[in-house]
């Protein structure tokens, strides 16, 4: 049923949005099969213009999507209580010139960023020579879930507390270790 790829070994150019629309075909085509195994389904046509009309078993679908966990090329795919997808995480990956890819960390939506040995050496530099030490750099990028978030609250939010996911979790570990402040930015335009 579910199918996973181990991108340390993936030798190509890889497209995690393309994997993105893989787990999601093959969620639903799952949830499909499941409905169909346990409903007799039927096609009609449906008018676009007609909100009157819909789809008897689409909402047995989204149910069974929402409800259901399955093995995906980007790891076990899983909703939470919204339809937003929950337990995300992503290999952190360096290439080698010897070697290849090689995974040197990882990120997950509950525990943030974890990097292969920098847990020990948090805060120590072996260069006195750090250009951007005590330097404040602006880090500009757009809001695209896992990777940039507008963190929810009840509370007003100021500064890079406003935002969740990969890039403020990477950016904040890569800044104590290099000893440099940073702004996050969402892109103007």
């Amino acid at each position: 049923m579910g199918r996973s790829l181990d991108f340390t070994e993936f030798s190509g150019g890889f497209d995690i949005e393309a994997a993105l629309i893989y787990d999601a075909v093959h969620l639903f085509a799952v949830a499909l099969s499941h409905v169909r195994n346990v409903q007799n389904i039927e096609a009609t046509n449906i008018h676009c213009g007609e909100f009157q009309n819909f789809w008897q078993f689409g909402s047995s679908i989204n149910n069974f999507m929402r409800l259901s966990t399955i093995p995906g090329l980007t790891r076990d795919i899983q909703f939470d209580s919204y339809g937003k997808r929950s337990k995300f995480d992503l290999d952190l990956l360096n290439l080698f010139e010897k070697g290849g890819l090689q995974k040197v960390g990882s990120w997950d939506s509950e525990s943030g960023i974890q990097i292969h040995g920098v847990e020990k050496n948090v805060g120590q530099t072996n260069r006195r020579d750090n250009s951007i030490m005590n330097k404040t750099l602006v880090v500009t990028t757009i809001l695209n879930d896992p990777y940039m978030m507008m963190r929810q609250s009840h509370k007003v939010l100021l500064g890079n507390d406003r935002y969740e996911g990969f890039v403020p979790d990477m950016v904040e570990i890569i800044s104590k270790i290099l000893h440099f402040n940073v702004t996050l930015k969402i892109v103007s335009d």
